[in-house]
């Protein structure tokens, strides 16, 4: 559906990621920016695969998102932005708590989260 609207579309159309996962791929394909959920917590990753991805490099910007690659499911695993407010809140950005009808996540969740965003410090 993606690359039929980036075939397709007039252009003054911006096409815009919705998928963290997918912004490189569809930055690729004529893709301006990314509605993310893991850029709130970790701003300099997404600064750099977009620079990166349009200089042309798309190396470089794939070693950025596989940074995120194993935390990306754990966003939504309990409803968003329960695992992001986790993950900030192990940042010590905000709390986590969420308004109803979700509710904070796991402890199961919260620990993996924070076992992750550990390792993700030493990553940039």
């Amino acid at each position: 559906q993606c690359m039929r609207i980036a075939r397709d579309k007039p252009a003054n159309f911006l096409l815009i990621s919705g998928d963290d996962l997918m912004t490189v791929a569809l930055y690729a394909i004529g893709a301006k920016g990314v509605i993310s959920v893991l850029a709130n917590a970790w701003p300099l990753v997404f600064k750099k695969i977009k620079e990166f991805a349009f200089a042309g490099n798309y190396e470089k910007a794939s070693r950025e998102i596989f940074k995120i690659l194993d935390m990306n499911p754990l966003m939504y695993e309990e409803g968003n932005p329960v695992g992001l407010k986790a993950l900030l809140q192990d940042m010590q950005l905000c709390t986590g708590t969420v308004r109803l009808p979700l509710a904070t996540a796991s402890e199961s969740l919260h620990k993996r989260i924070s076992a992750i965003g550990k390792g993700q410090k030493n990553k940039g």
